[in-house]
């Protein structure tokens, strides 16, 4: 007899789309890494206020529209061509609108989004830099409705992976003036994007599909595509408040202290921006995997999956967190180099709060898959209020706005549970969360006490480094084989590789 292992396709999809994560994380380590490099504490302040604009408006100018194909591709497959269509369309018109300001008033605007009128040439090229995003975005988003995620894996890893190249490139040229080396790579980045959105594109789109739809009257088309914007709408503060959470403090850094200081809290979000690349594969197979769950009335396997989350979140992530949570330094020393130390301490407290925001990252797209009503609205409208209240309280520094920075992630993360609980009637496992608390509070105290003590021997960075590294996997190990694999997500990760064979 002859067996062969056959894992399921879900399993396949969270692996592929688990690597082109990790692919895209790389990609974000690396681009920040060179640009601290190239750039003076100045210019890459401003190269991540570009960065973190970008995420605050393009939502807006795409109605949150993305979110509501990649669910309505996915729960009417025979409406696809037409929601494709109708997103780029209304994404095009608002976009024009807001770059028609932009152009019109970039001084004005140069002082709102760089507190400082003169890199008003910068908001030209923000304008290309946000249509490369949007584009790019929605074809992603048609392509996980219809979880074809190989194909939307490679898009995202050649949108992330591109600017690593260019930059080195524009690196090896010498570029001396920061300005033109930041102008040049925005405005190549973004023709590669729109480029490459167009071409993965290009047996989607339908000029004859798209004349059909401009010739049909505005209440025909908007009666048919009303689930569509009413699904964007409400979830449009949802999404804002998402990407506010982590520009609100770089926002206060720049106008409050300094544009550098701005870079400085920027690498503090990189930092936890990175952590979350580790929930993405899930949240990105979650949305349509629940949607179809819905649609279908399966109401056990939404109950049954849905604590399979909350055991993952319970048991994984808490170990997760305080196994990073000591090595923030490193991450500072070997990512971005010594003249960012500064940031060390700010990164370790975001790092702590982090499990938080990566549970609110696993349930967002629950919610967004089985429910119409915009709970993340409300989930993001708490974690946002409290960062904005207490970044402007306390923001006198960088480290005091890590730590409302926390305390907002901190309120998402509760939040989030609490209404996944609520709506599908879950009982908490209090026995499992106890027994994660104390887990995690013994590995907490143990590798304290063990990074004290190497800190009193007064090692080499790269030995202290190592000796951290090779006791933390050591550590993780025995988790491991005595608590791990007695959990549920981890009994249903083996399930799912089942067998099947012929004699």
């Amino acid at each position: 007899m002859k067996v062969k292992a056959k894992p399921s396709k879900f399993i396949k999809d969270l692996f592929t789309t688990g690597f082109s994560q990790l692919g895209v994380l790389l990609f974000n380590v690396l681009i920040l890494k060179i640009m601290t490099a190239a750039l003076s504490k100045e210019y890459f302040g401003l190269f991540i206020l570009m960065r973190r604009w970008v995420t605050v408006l393009v939502p807006i100018l795409t109605l949150n529209l993305s979110i509501a194909l990649t669910r309505y591709v996915s729960y009417e497959k025979e409406n696809a061509g037409f929601y494709l269509h109708i997103s780029l369309l209304v994404s095009t018109a608002v976009s024009a609108i807001v770059f028609s300001a932009f152009f019109l008033f970039p001084q004005t605007f140069a002082g709102l989004f760089f507190k400082n009128s003169a890199f008003n040439t910068f908001v030209f090229i923000l304008a290309v830099f946000l249509a490369a995003n949007y584009i790019e975005l929605i074809a992603y988003s048609y392509f996980r409705g219809k979880l074809n995620m190989n194909t939307a894996n490679a898009l995202r890893v050649l949108f992330y992976g591109f600017p690593v190249l260019l930059a080195l490139v524009l690196m090896l040229l010498k570029i001396k003036n920061h300005a033109a080396f930041l102008y040049l790579y925005f405005l190549i980045y973004s023709l590669w994007g729109v480029l490459m959105g167009c071409w993965y594109l290009r047996r989607e789109f339908s000029f004859a599909l798209l004349k059909n739809i401009l010739k049909k009257k505005w209440q025909s088309l908007f009666n048919r595509s009303r689930k569509l914007f009413l699904f964007s709408f409400i979830r449009i503060p949802s999404v804002v408040f998402d990407s506010l959470i982590f520009s609100f403090p770089v926002f206060i850094a720049a106008h409050k202290i300094s544009i550098t200081a701005a870079g400085y809290m920027g690498i503090v979000v990189a930092v936890l921006r990175l952590l979350e690349m580790f929930s993405m594969p899930f949240n990105m197979i979650f949305l349509p995997k629940f949607s179809s769950l819905e649609k279908n009335g399966d109401r056990e396997n939404i109950k049954n999956y849905s604590l399979l989350v909350l055991d993952f979140i319970f048991t994984f992530l808490p170990v997760l967190v305080v196994t990073v949570f000591g090595l923030a330094r490193f991450i500072i020393l070997i990512w971005v180099g010594p003249a960012y130390l500064p940031t060390a301490k700010s990164v370790a407290v975001a790092v702590l709060f982090s499990m938080f925001y990566l549970a609110f990252a696993l349930i967002r797209g629950i919610l967004d898959g089985l429910f119409v009503f915009p709970f993340n609205n409300f989930i993001g409208l708490s974690g946002f209020v409290t960062i904005a209240g207490l970044s402007l309280a306390l923001g006198t520094d960088v480290f005091r706005l890590s730590i409302a920075f926390g305390c907002g992630l901190l309120f998402l993360g509760l939040v989030s549970i609490g209404i996944l609980v609520k709506k599908l009637h879950l009982s908490i496992p209090w026995t499992v969360v106890l027994k994660a608390i104390a887990c995690t509070l013994f590995i907490f105290l143990a590798l304290k006490a063990a990074d004290g003590y190497l800190l009193g021997l007064s090692l080499k960075d790269l030995h202290f480094f190592a000796i951290c590294v090779s006791y933390r996997i050591l550590l993780v190990s025995v988790v491991w084989f005595f608590y791990w694999r007695k959990t549920l997500w981890y009994r249903e990760l083996i399930k799912r590789f089942d067998f099947s064979g012929t004699r």
